[in-house]
C-alpha cells in the first residue's frame, strides 16, 4: 500500500535505494521516423517498464508555439580564452562572447516576449518547459585554420530543431595601452582559500592586496580613460561591453615553496587575451632602503645616493621620517637611527 510519488528521478531513486531496480522508459519514435511516420502534433503513446512489467502513459505533442525570433547584430571587440579537447590533451582557443544580450520572441498567438535574455528564457521556460540556446563555429574554423576577427559572421540562437541566425560584429580591438602604477603593498598578507584536491578540504595560504590603484588606457582612437581600476572598468563596460580584470601567481607561487615576501614582483591587467604587466612591492622593514631584509648603514648610504640624483633602486619608503618628503633630513633620520638613537622610522 505504499505510494512512491514525485519526479521520475526521485521515485526511481528510492526504489533503486529499496529493491535495487528503477523504473526506465521508452517509445516508438525512431521506429515511427524510420516508417515515415514522425511524431507531430497529436497525442502518441510511450512507455515506463521494469523489467518486464510495462505501463502506458499518453504524450501529447503541442504545435511549436513560436512564430520569430528577432536578435540585433550583437558587436564584441574582445576575445577571451577557451578550451577544448584533442584527444586527452587540453588546448585553448581565441572565443568571442556572441550569446545575444537581447532578444524579442513573437508568439504564435502573437505574444511578444522582449528584453534580456535570461528574462526571456525564464517566461518561455515557465510556460513551455523549454528555453533558447545559441551556438556558432567559431571552434570549428578556428580548428579550419580560420579563427575569428574583425568581420561581420553568423550565430545562432534555437530551440530544438528550430533556429534563427543573427549577425556577429567583430570589432578590431580598441585598446592600444594600458599603464598601470606599481603598487605598494605595506599591509601584512590576510588570510585567502584555496581548494586542496589531494585533501579534498579547503585550505589557506597568506595572500596580499595587490589590486590596481591607477590605470590608465589609451584607445586606438587616441581616447584616454584614467582612474581607479573600478572606474576605468565600468567606463570600459558601458562603451565596449567587457571591462578589464586582473591576476596573479600568489597562489601558484605558494604551492610551488615559493611564497610572496618583501620584494618586487609581477601582477597582470587584462581585458580578453590581451594582458599588461604591472609591478607589486611588498612592504619591506622601515628603513630597509637596499631591500635586503636588515636596516644599517648600506641603507643610509643607499638612501644619501637616492636624495642626491643617482638612480639607484629604492625598496623601503624613502620619506623615513614620514614628513611627505624625501631629502637630507630622511638620510639624518636613518643614520641616527641605525647608530642606536631612539627615533622612529616610518
Amino acid at each position: 500500500g505504499t505510494i512512491l510519488e514525485g519526479g521520475i528521478g526521485e521515485v526511481d531513486y528510492q526504489l533503486y535505494e529499496k529493491y535495487d531496480f528503477g523504473i526506465n522508459y521508452r517509445d516508438t519514435q525512431l521506429e515511427d521516423y524510420l516508417a515515415g511516420n514522425p511524431w507531430g502534433p497529436g497525442k502518441h503513446t510511450a512507455t515506463v517498464y521494469i523489467g518486464s512489467h510495462a505501463w502506458e502513459y499518453e504524450v501529447i505533442v503541442e504545435e511549436f508555439p513560436i512564430a520569430q525570433v528577432e536578435v540585433e547584430s550583437v558587436r564584441v571587440y574582445a576575445p577571451y580564452e577557451d578550451t577544448y579537447w584533442e584527444g586527452e590533451t587540453r588546448k585553448t582557443y581565441p572565443c568571442y562572447d556572441v550569446y545575444p544580450c537581447q532578444v524579442k520572441v513573437t508568439l504564435t498567438d502573437g505574444t511578444i516576449l522582449e528584453g534580456d535574455r535570461w528574462e526571456v528564457n525564464d517566461q518561455l521556460y515557465e510556460k513551455y518547459g523549454f528555453e533558447i540556446n545559441g551556438r556558432d563555429t567559431q571552434l570549428e574554423d578556428y580548428l579550419a585554420g580560420n579563427p575569428w576577427g574583425p568581420d561581420r559572421h553568423k550565430a545562432i540562437i534555437n530551440v530544438g530543431v528550430y533556429e534563427w541566425e543573427y549577425e556577429v560584429i567583430v570589432e578590431e580591438f580598441p585598446i592600444a595601452q594600458v599603464e598601470v602604477e606599481s603598487v605598494r603593498v605595506d599591509e601584512q598578507p590576510y588570510e585567502s582559500y584555496y581548494w586542496d584536491e589531494e585533501t579534498e578540504s579547503e585550505k589557506t595560504y597568506p595572500r596580499y592586496d595587490v589590486y590596481p590603484r591607477q590605470i590608465k588606457v589609451t584607445l586606438t582612437d587616441g581616447t584616454i580613460l584614467e582612474g581607479e581600476g573600478g572606474e576605468v572598468y565600468n567606463q570600459l563596460y558601458e562603451k565596449y561591453g567587457f571591462g578589464i580584470g586582473w591576476g596573479d601567481t600568489q597562489l601558484e607561487d605558494y604551492l610551488a615553496g615559493n611564497p610572496w615576501g618583501p620584494g618586487k614582483h609581477k601582477a597582470t591587467v587584462y581585458a580578453g587575451i590581451h594582458a599588461w604587466e604591472y609591478e607589486v612591492i611588498v612592504h619591506y622593514l622601515p628603513g630597509d632602503i637596499n631591500g635586503d631584509g636588515k636596516v644599517n648603514i648600506f641603507d643610509v648610504i643607499r638612501l644619501l645616493k637616492h636624495v642626491t640624483g643617482e638612480n639607484v633602486e629604492i625598496y623601503a619608503n624613502p620619506d623615513v621620517n614620514g614628513e611627505g618628503k624625501v631629502n637630507i633630513f630622511d638620510v639624518i633620520r636613518l643614520l641616527k637611527y641605525v647608530t642606536g638613537e631612539k627615533v622612529e622610522v616610518h
